[in-house]
C-alpha cells in the first residue's frame, strides 16, 4: 500500500484496503501518514479513545526532514478532556503553540489542531492532532480527505474488535470441547449410580412405609437423584454435540413446544410471549430443543424473583458475502430470547458459557455450555447484550445449511 494521494478515487481505494487490513497497526499507521501528507502537516498524531483521557493508543507520523516528536510528549498536555464536548459535537480544537511554550518546545509547531474522528452519527472514537507551522484554513478537499481516512478507520476498528469477539467466542467453545470430551463417561458414571441410589431409596420407602419422618427422607433423596439425573441429561447432550444428525427442522414449532413447557412452570408475575418468523433450518431437533429450552430457563431465572416478561423471536436474515464476517456469511435463523430481569455484568457475561461459572447462589452453568455446545454443532454464532439492572439479550444465528 502507498500514502501517496492523487485523486479522491485512488484515496477511496486506500481507504478501502485501510478498512479490510487484518493488521490494525499497519492501517492505522498508513491512515495517519495520509492524513499528515494530504493536510501539509508537520507533525500528525492519532489518538484512538479508549481511557477517556487521550491517554491510549497513539500513532504517530512526521514530515521527512524534521526530527521526530520528543520523547516526552503525553498526550493529556493537550488537555483533551477540556474540550471533549466540542470535540464529541464534531468540531475541530486550535491550540496556540506560542501560548503554550511546553507543547512548542515538544512538538516543535505555532498551532496544534485537534480533529475529531468520527464518521456520520457514531461518537467520537479518536482525535487528530494535526501541528503546522502556520494556521489556515483547510480546503475541500482537505475535508474530504479527512472524512474518507475517519469511515476508513472506523470501519478498520470494528473489523478489529469483531475479530477479539470471534477469538473470544473460539475461546469460550474450545473450553466447552473439554467440557464434551468428559462427559459422555461422566453422565455415564452418574446414570450407573443414581439408578442404585434410586432403587435403594425405593427399597427403604417400602420398608418403612408407615415412618413419616423416614418418608420425607426418601422424598428428599428421589428429588435430589431427579436433579443429578437432569443434570447428566444435559451432559450426555454437550456430549451428543459433537455428533450431531441432519434434518430439516421447524424452528417455530421447537419455540412453541419449549415456550410451553416454559410457561407451564414459570412463577407468578413471569410472562412468556413469542414473536415468530416462519423460520426452518437444517440441524438435529434434539440439540435444537435443548438450546431454545435452555435459554428460556435462563431468561425465567432472571424475571423469577421479580417477575418479568420473556420474549422469544425468529426470524430469516439474508446476509451478503460483502457485509458478513466469515462465520456468518449467507442466509440465517435468527433466534432471540429476551428478558427484562436483572441483567448482567461484562464480566458475567464473558463467563456465560462456562460451565463452571453460574450467577445463582448455587447450582453450575451448565444450561448455557449446554447452548454453546449446540451452537457450534450447527456452525453458528450466539451474542449476548446486557446491563446490570436493563435484562439480557441471547442472539443466536444459525445458517439455513451446515456444510
Amino acid at each position: 500500500m502507498s500514502a501517496q494521494v492523487g485523486t479522491l478515487g485512488a484515496l477511496a481505494a486506500i481507504a478501502r484496503e485501510i478498512a479490510a487490513d487484518d493488521d490494525l497497526e499497519r492501517a492505522l499507521g498508513l491512515a495517519i501518514e495520509i492524513v499528515g501528507t494530504a493536510l501539509a502537516a508537520d507533525h500528525a498524531t492519532l489518538f484512538l479513545a479508549g481511557k477517556g483521557d487521550g491517554s491510549g493508543v497513539r500513532y504517530a507520523w512526521r514530515r521527512p526532514g524534521l526530527p521526530p516528536l520528543a520523547e516526552a510528549v503525553d498526550p493529556r498536555a493537550l488537555d483533551l478532556s477540556a474540550c471533549a464536548e466540542r470535540l464529541a459535537r464534531g468540531d475541530a480544537v486550535t491550540i496556540d503553540g506560542c501560548a503554550r511554550t511546553d507543547l512548542r518546545a515538544a512538538w516543535g509547531v505555532a498551532w496544534i489542531e485537534l480533529v475529531p474522528l468520527r464518521s456520520g452519527a457514531r461518537e467520537l472514537s479518536g482525535v487528530f492532532a494535526l501541528g503546522t507551522q502556520e494556521r489556515r484554513e483547510r480546503s475541500d478537499r482537505e475535508e474530504a480527505v479527512l472524512a474518507v481516512l475517519a469511515c476508513a478507520i472506523e470501519n478498520a476498528l470494528c473489523h478489529a474488535r469483531e475479530r477479539s469477539r470471534q477469538r473470544d467466542r473460539d475461546r469460550r467453545l474450545v473450553e466447552v470441547d473439554g467440557l464434551a470430551d468428559l462427559a459422555t463417561g461422566v453422565a455415564h458414571d452418574l446414570k450407573n449410580m443414581l439408578s442404585l441410589i434410586r432403587n435403594s431409596a425405593l427399597l427403604v420407602g417400602r420398608l418403612t412405609r408407615y415412618d413419616e419422618p423416614v418418608l420425607a427422607r426418601v422424598g428428599d433423596i428421589e428429588l435430589a437423584v431427579d436433579r443429578c439425573a437432569d443434570l447428566a441429561q444435559k451432559l450426555a447432550f454437550c456430549a451428543d454435540a459433537t455428533r450431531a444428525e441432519r434434518c430439516h427442522i421447524d424452528v417455530d414449532a421447537v419455540v412453541e413446544e419449549s415456550v410451553r413447557l416454559v410457561r407451564a412452570d414459570a412463577p407468578a408475575g413471569v410472562t412468556v410471549a413469542t414473536e415468530l418468523g416462519g423460520a426452518r433450518v437444517e440441524g438435529d431437533p434434539t440439540l435444537l430443543r435443548q438450546l431454545v429450552t435452555n435459554l428460556l430457563l435462563n431468561a425465567r431465572d432472571a424475571v423469577a424473583a421479580t417477575g418479568g416478561r420473556i420474549v422469544a423471536t425468529t426470524r430469516v436474515v439474508a446476509r451478503r458475502e460483502a457485509d458478513a464476517e466469515p462465520a456468518t456469511t449467507g442466509d440465517h435463523v435468527v433466534l432471540e430470547v429476551r428478558d427484562d430481569g436483572c441483567g448482567m455484568t461484562r464480566d458475567q457475561i464473558a463467563r456465560a458459557f462456562d460451565a463452571s461459572f453460574s450467577t445463582k447462589g448455587s447450582g453450575r452453568g451448565i444450561g448455557l455450555a449446554v447452548v454453546a455446545a449446540a451452537v457450534r454443532a450447527h456452525e453458528g454464532t450466539i451474542d449476548v447484550e446486557s446491563m446490570p439492572g436493563h435484562g439480557a439479550l441471547f442472539r443466536v444465528a444459525l445458517p439455513l445449511r451446515q456444510r
